[in-house]
């Protein structure tokens, strides 16, 4: 089992403005009980991870969906990369 301190974690949405996916996070599993917290931001430029609450870099879960984000980002930025190789 892994180890977490919230009940929910997902990958909620993108700015477009700022180009950041938003990784949001809840300690119920009631979606009605309360509203998710950002825990951390992705930029979708670079896969660099900026961390909202601390705690999100020791927590298992968190660690696995920010990974999964980070490396499924970074594929995207490599196929459009060699898209662009392939037109040049």
């Amino acid at each position: 089992m892994i180890h977490t301190i919230w009940k929910e974690i997902r990958d909620c949405y993108v700015n477009e403005d700022e180009n950041f996916l938003y990784i949001d996070a809840w300690t119920t599993e009631e979606e009605n009980d309360e509203d998710g917290n950002t825990i951390a931001k992705i930029d979708m430029r670079t896969g660099e991870v900026v961390y909202i609450d601390g705690r999100a870099k020791t927590d298992a879960l968190a660690q696995e969906i920010i990974s999964e984000n980070v490396e499924s980002i970074l594929q995207e930025l490599k196929d459009l990369e060699d898209d662009l190789d392939k037109t040049i």
